[in-house]
């Protein structure tokens, strides 16, 4: 059994890819409640994701939670109102999340800085309030941007203004470009220096086009792209220099599910099989553990279709270990769950399960069990050859 502790993992999904969607929720441990329209920011500094509010049905969630790369925790604060809709962004430079605007029953326009410890209020004046609009940090000029959203004057549509907060000021840039809409998404590619727009809609319209924004210019980028769609979500890789894209949703009876990526040239499908399609969920890179974080969202109309799932695209060159079922880097209780999980479903098409597949027979039962109750030994050996 000692040559299963450095065996690796063959990667599921498309080889070609080396990506693949990880299911990331613990059992019998703290996490966010099931939520959507909640927002997410790297913490690149003290190198934990951080999601604040959004709501379960007609309940606004008005909490603080980080995620290390293996734990939720819950940091007890007071801070903004309970709300959803808003948008996030951290300031490497000042090292802060920054949060502004969002609904509570009343459009937002108040700015507020998360330091790890503490909520500080910064601003009452700047952008109107709105939601549903997108921001995103451009670590090149250390400024946050935000663009559209809906406000009391376009509560129908949407508004096509770009505003700017260096710290201390929010500064319109008054500058044409994409035109009126909400529920789009952003995120800034550190590698070309532009934070990048995708989508959104404008009833009745959905939209499909990319632009990019440079500091000073807004440019459509003339490219295929994923279909119309809005409340998606979007994150920048900086190890592999893409923008991720994930779900959506169109108008439709149902959402979209698929993963794409921006390489600055070119939207590529990344077929695998991941989360349930949805909308309304955030989405967060790690750059610690080269990792995006995908939480929560909505995917179902016709029962409670509020998600509390923790999900993570990974890199499969660097695969988890035979039996660390919930690629934590230890074999414990959390993963004797997980065993049970897979050994009652009759071994789902996901990562995890394959994780516990020792005999290769595409199957989980009592004798990969064996191996996992010989493995509970202590810290896992990296996976090697």
């Amino acid at each position: 059994m000692l040559a299963a502790w450095m065996t690796s993992i063959p990667s599921v999904g498309f080889a070609q890819n080396c990506l693949q969607w990880e299911y990331r929720t613990k059992l019998n441990t703290a996490s966010p409640s099931p939520r959507s329209s909640h927002a997410m920011a790297y913490d690149s500094l003290r190198k934990v994701t951080v999601l604040f509010g959004g709501p379960y049905g007609y309940y606004n969630n008005g909490d603080t939670w980080e995620w290390n790369g293996t734990t939720w925790t819950q940091r007890p604060t007071t801070g903004p109102s309970p709300r959803y809709a808003h948008a996030m962004a951290y300031d490497s430079a000042r090292h802060v999340t920054v949060l502004f605007g969002g609904y509570d029953g009343s459009f937002k326009g108040d700015t507020w800085e998360w330091d790890g410890a503490t909520w500080t209020q910064r601003s009452t004046t700047g952008p109107s309030p709105r939601y549903a609009h997108a921001m995103a940090y451009d670590s090149a000029r250390h400024v946050t941007v935000l663009f559209g959203g809906l406000d009391d004057s376009s509560i129908i549509d949407g508004s096509d203004d770009t505003w700017e907060w260096n710290g201390t000021t929010w500064t319109p840039r008054n500058t044409t470009g994409p035109s009126a809409r909400h529920g789009h998404r952003m995120a800034y590619d550190s590698v070309r220096r532009v934070t990048v727009l995708f989508g959104g809609r404008y009833p009745p319209y959905f939209y499909d086009d990319t632009w990019e924004w440079n500091g000073t210019t807004w440019t459509p980028r003339i490219a295929t792209a994923p279909s119309p769609r809005n409340s998606h979500a979007m994150a920048f890789d900086s190890a592999r220099g893409v923008t991720v894209l994930f779900g959506g949703w169109a108008g439709s009876y149902f959402f979209d599910g698929d993963t794409w990526e921006w390489d600055g040239t070119t939207w590529t499908l990344r077929s695998m099989t991941g989360p349930s399609p949805r909308y309304l969920h955030a989405m967060a890179y790690d750059s610690a553990r080269d990792v995006t974080l995908l939480f929560g969202g909505f995917d179902d109309y016709d029962t409670d279709g509020y998600r509390g799932d923790t999900w993570e695209l990974v890199n499969c060159a660097n695969p988890c270990a035979l039996f660390d079922g919930d690629c934590d880097g230890d074999r414990d209780l959390q993963d004797i769950a997980a065993f049970q999980m897979c050994y009652s479903s009759g071994f789902p098409v996901e990562p995890t399960c394959a994780r516990f597949d020792e005999s290769g027979d595409e199957g989980v039962d009592l004798a990969d069990f064996a191996g996992l109750r010989d493995a509970l030994t202590g810290p896992i050996p990296p996976p090697g050859p």
